[in-house]
C-alpha cells in the first residue's frame, strides 16, 4: 500500500516518505501481509520492500507503539458497535412483540459486526477481515429488509428478498471459500472487489 504520512518522531522518519509504495512486508506481498501484523509487537524489526520514484529498495524499521490518540480513535468503532449491539438486544428483549423487532435486531447485529470486525480487519486475526467482508455483503439486504418493515410493514415480494439475499450469498461466497487474503490475492480481485 501507499505510505500516506510518516511520523517525524517515529522509527520510519528518514526512511519512508509520503507517496512511497510498500511492495512487500517480511517478503510477503503487501496485499497478503495484514494477517502477519497480529504477530508483530513494538520493538520487533520489520523488513519492507519499498518503491520510490520508480526504483525499489529495502529497509528495516523497528515497530513502535501507536500514540494514545491513535488508540483512542481505534476504539470509536468498537464503542459504536457495542451501542448497536446493546440497542438491538434491548429492542428484542424489552420491545413490543411484532414483525419489526426481528429485522431491527438483525440490522443492529450486522451493524455491530461490520463495525467490530472492520476495526480489527487489518491488525487482528486473519478471520477478522473475512468475517467483515461477509457481513458487509449482508448489510445491504438486511437494511432494505428493515426499511420495508419499519416503521410500518410494506408489501414486498418474497422474490425481491430472494434476489437481495441471493446476491449477498453469491457475493460473500468467495470470502467464505477463499478467505479475505485469498480473494485479495486472486487475479480478478481488482475487477470485482
Amino acid at each position: 500500500g501507499e505510505v500516506l504520512t510518516v511520523d517525524p518522531r517515529g522509527p520510519a522518519a528518514g526512511r519512508l516518505r509520503a507517496g512511497d509504495l510498500v511492495l512487500r512486508v517480511q517478503g510477503i506481498p503487501a496485499l497478503m501481509a495484514p494477517p502477519l501484523f497480529s504477530q508483530l509487537f513494538p520493538g520487533d524489526e520489520m523488513m519492507l520492500a519499498i518503491q520510490r520514484d520508480g526504483s525499489e529498495f529495502s529497509t528495516s524499521i523497528a515497530l513502535a507503539s501507536p500514540p494514545a490518540q491513535v488508540l483512542a480513535q481505534r476504539l470509536v468503532p468498537l464503542t459504536v458497535a457495542a451501542a448497536f449491539w446493546v440497542i438491538g438486544v434491548g429492542v428484542l428483549a424489552f420491545g413490543q412483540a411484532g414483525a419489526e423487532a426481528g429485522p431491527f435486531f438483525r440490522f443492529c447485529l450486522v451493524a455491530s459486526g461490520v463495525l467490530g470486525t472492520g476495526s480489527i480487519s487489518t491488525v487482528g486475526p486473519i478471520w477478522g477481515s473475512t468475517v467483515f467482508n461477509i457481513l458487509l455483503w449482508f448489510a445491504g439486504p438486511i437494511a432494505v429488509d428493515l426499511h420495508l418493515r419499519f416503521p410500518e410493514a410494506r408489501r414486498h415480494s418474497r422474490a425481491m428478498s430472494a434476489v437481495l439475499y441471493g446476491g449477498a450469498i453469491l457475493g460473500s461466497l468467495p470470502f467464505l471459500l477463499l478467505g479475505a487474503t485469498g480473494v485479495r490475492a486472486s487475479a480478478w480481485s481488482q475487477l470485482v472487489f
